[in-house]
């Protein structure tokens, strides 16, 4: 559908490259010193849902659609054109390849299912509205904390590297950061509190301490 218009393709590419990790890092520095308490089951809910999916990868290996096509000419040079008809956009426009030689060593080519990429732009945007919430930018934060996952979706078919099933299970998973984030919350952190609590340097203490709550500027939260 969107094959030949150029204009779309590089604007889904760009979607795909730019919103995910780039944002997902600056709004983890943000909210790090001035949502502190938030950062913290929110940094908890994406590195659980992390560790859910490497191990969803490790046993379940799943080829992204970008694949298919060299996947067909190896093993089924008869396939159907609806999964030979698959392109990679980033390689194509942006000249970037998840098998080139400085990102092989990097990157599990088998790893579309469940789409971190969508899953972790839904729980992005989650936290945008979370953190801005009954500010005066909660205008501002709720459509665009909407438009992360609405668009992230999109990019990642229409780049082909992952189907719409991936991105269900991409939310799934993620979500299920949330209450692994509050377990810990709620159980192991006053554990760690109470040893970090014991240790003979405050400033060491100030930096371990889990959930520090370093506020705002009030022209921020009015």
């Amino acid at each position: 559908m969107f094959s030949d218009n150029l204009f779309v393709i590089q604007s889904f590419n760009i979607v795909y490259f730019w919103l995910h990790f780039p944002l997902i890092i600056a709004f983890g520095i943000w909210c790090y010193y001035w949502r502190r308490p938030k950062y913290t089951l929110l940094r908890d809910a994406f590195l659980s849902s992390g560790a859910i999916a490497l191990i969803v990868y490790w046993l379940y290996p799943v080829a992204p659609p970008r694949l298919l096509p060299d996947l067909a000419a190896q093993f089924d040079p008869n396939a159907p054109p609806f999964i030979t008809g698959f392109v990679d956009t980033m390689q194509r426009y942006l000249g970037y390849a998840y098998q080139s030689q400085e990102t092989a060593a990097f990157v599990n080519p088998y790893a579309a299912m469940p789409s971190l990429h969508f899953g972790w732009d839904l729980l992005l945007g989650i936290g945008i509205i979370w953190c801005f919430w009954g500010t005066r930018l909660a205008w501002l934060a709720v459509p665009i904390g909407v438009f992360l996952p609405a668009s992230q979706v999109f990019a990642i078919t229409v780049t082909a590297n992952h189907f719409f099933l991936d991105a269900a299970a991409g939310a799934v998973v993620s979500l299920l950061g949330f209450p692994v984030a509050l377990a810990l919350r709620r159980w192991a952190y006053p554990r760690l509190g109470e040893a970090v609590s014991r240790l003979p340097w405050p400033g060491l203490r100030r930096l371990l301490a889990p959930g520090g709550d370093q506020r705002a500027p009030s022209s921020l939260t009015k």
